[in-house]
């Protein structure tokens, strides 16, 4: 199922991805470096994907989500010890 929202500019985009309830992963398609900066910065997921759905992971970094998303701390990586750490994985593709 998929679900989409109709707004008026990213910033309104933003709004509405952050509101939700979950924070898994969240992915944009562009080529336009800045607005790759933006999202990253600005979604608040555990998982950020550019160029490329929101599938997968690498298995040796954190994964997990924010919010209600996930169950208890990350896996793998840094976040098995420092679970204090909020860590965003982000994949670009530009292929």
């Amino acid at each position: 199922m998929l679900s989409i929202i109709r707004v008026a500019d990213a910033n309104a985009a933003f709004e509405a991805a952050n509101a939700v309830e979950y924070g898994l992963a969240a992915s944009v398609y562009t080529r336009d470096v800045q607005a790759i900066f933006r999202f990253v910065d600005r979604v608040d997921v555990g998982i950020a994907h550019v160029n490329q759905p929101t599938l997968g992971g690498e298995v040796h970094l954190p994964f997990g989500g924010v919010k209600a998303s996930g169950i208890g701390p990350h896996e793998q990586g840094r976040e098995a010890i420092d679970f204090f750490t909020r860590v965003k994985s982000v994949y670009v593709n530009f292929g």
